[in-house]
């Protein structure tokens, strides 16, 4: 079937997937070719009309609107055409095990890698710290087979889907999965019967089986027959290879949900039979999504629009539909003229930061050139010799100014009377004693050892850092200091 996208579009590089609010969905059963034509309405609801080939006026629209290349069209590849595969790497980094993946893949391929499309999905750690993905790969002539039978009704697909991924991703969505439940589902079409396994909302494997359905036999068993007493041999072989793929995945008696779907569900008796038979291995209630002809159309449609889980698209390489070309170029275009802008935002910034910061650097350099001159206004001072010009200027002026600024000064005979009044009070005798302006120093004697002491911490409140040193008292009972001490600058 088939559904329809808008002008608005956006190209996604994990996933060549674009970002539609319009589009067309196509599916191919044998000859026949099912279109939708699906829009994403404002209030977030999807609305779908069929496109029917035997209606000329539609049909030509159709092909119309999607040959202009402002709508888009959404096809898939069948699942016996592909494969899908989960791969491990025993390490925990991502960065790494991306780079790991393709050789694992090509290991596991019955054909050269070189010679497929493949895409890497559902990158995550699992529970002990390995990192898993779900591999999607396609042999390049499957691919080109595929868009060829599209070619052939008029379709040019954009994106081609994995059938078994969308069957998955929609069957979730419309009927959610209960917890710890694996969901079998069975999409039963004319030529085959496609089986899609997962579990806990995450798809496991997918199959794909050739049937006769719709032969004469089989038609007659599905619409006509009351009973099951007479079986064709069709649909004992279709079971035989259900249980083969089956047994392989799953364990005898393992608790499972049974979805059918596709144009075969229409046939009750085959549904009621099949379900019969396979219930009794893997016991399960039987559920079915309500429009089955158009699931996997809509299925596809679904996933362009909403941007679903496991989006997919091989249609890659050279392969690659024009309008993803010509939105990847824009985009690099865009990228392109992004980058260029910072750049030139980034130079301006940087001149404009140069002219400011040079100015400013010239502002600061007349300061210090003026200051000098007011300083030193007799000395011709070169850039950069401002301070040791500035300071042998100052130290030629303090000498001159010396005199004067001693007027200014605390005397020492001052300073001398107050030591000499606090060593009376200690009762102390001074034998020599010296004080200049910056330095002091007293021998003597004191009537008692702590008078020494006191003596000191007075002179340290004058400002003085002091140094004392006692005798005993030998042939007297004097005790001898002396005592050193340097003015502190305050």
């Amino acid at each position: 079937m088939i559904a329809e996208s808008t002008n608005t579009l956006s190209f996604n590089e994990d996933t060549h997937k674009l970002r539609v609010k319009r589009c067309y969905s196509a599916t191919i059963e044998g000859e026949t070719v099912s279109v939708i034509k699906a829009s994403y309405s404002s209030r977030g609801r999807i609305q779908h009309t069929a496109v029917l080939e035997s209606d000329p006026v539609s049909w030509q629209q159709f092909i119309a609107e999607t040959s202009k290349g402002g709508t888009i069209t959404i096809g898939c590849i069948p699942v016996q055409e592909s494969l899908t595969l989960w791969l491990t790497v025993p390490f925990f980094s991502r960065a790494k095990a991306k780079k790991v993946f393709p050789s694992l893949l090509d290991i596991q391929l019955p054909f050269a890698l070189k010679n497929c499309y493949y895409q890497f999905l559902d990158l995550h750690a699992s529970a002990d710290k390995k990192i898993c993905a779900l591999a999607v790969a396609a042999r390049k002539q499957s691919v080109a087979d595929c868009l060829k039978r599209y070619h052939e009704h008029g379709i040019d697909p954009v994106i081609l889907d994995h059938e078994g991924l969308a069957l998955w991703t929609q069957s979730v969505r419309e009927l959610p999965l209960e917890p710890k439940c694996t969901r079998i589902i069975l999409y039963l079409d004319s030529l085959h019967i496609t089986v899609v396994l997962g579990t806990r909302e995450r798809f496991l494997t997918t199959d794909s089986i050739k049937s006769s359905l719709f032969s004469h036999s089989a038609h007659e068993f599905t619409s006509e027959s009351k009973d099951t007493s007479t079986v064709p041999p069709e649909v004992e072989i279709l079971l035989k290879e259900l249980r083969r793929f089956l047994y392989a995945e799953l364990k005898k008696g393992q608790a499972v949900e049974w979805v059918m779907c596709g144009r075969g569900v229409q046939n009750s008796l085959l549904v009621k039979y099949l379900y019969n038979q396979l219930s009794n291995i893997w016991s399960g209630p039987l559920r079915q999504h309500e429009e089955p002809d158009s699931f996997l159309a809509r299925a596809l449609y679904t996933r362009a629009l909403l941007r679903a889980p496991l989006g997919c698209n091989l249609r890659r390489g050279n392969l690659i539909h024009k309008i993803i070309r010509r939105h990847a170029r824009r985009k690099l275009v865009v990228a392109c003229s992004l980058l260029l802008i910072s750049a030139l935002l980034l130079c301006a910034f940087n001149i404009s930061w140069h002219i400011a910061s040079k100015r400013r650097l010239a502002r600061i350099k007349l300061a210090i050139s003026q200051l000098a001159s007011e300083l030193a206004p007799n000395a011709r001072i070169p850039y950069g010799m401002e301070v040791q010009e500035v300071k042998k200027a100052m130290a030629k002026q303090y000498e001159l100014m010396k005199p004067f600024l001693d007027i200014f000064n605390e005397p020492l005979s001052r300073r001398l009377a107050e030591i000499i009044n606090v060593g009376k009070k200690c009762n102390l005798k001074f034998q020599t004693f010296s004080l200049e302006k910056g330095e002091i120093s007293i021998a003597g004697t004191a009537e008692d050892w702590n008078l020494c002491d006191t003596f000191t911490h007075q002179l340290e409140g004058m400002g003085y850092s002091v140094t004392l040193k006692r005798q005993e008292a030998i042939s007297d009972t004097s005790i001898h200091f002396t005592v050193n001490g340097k003015r502190i600058s305050r």
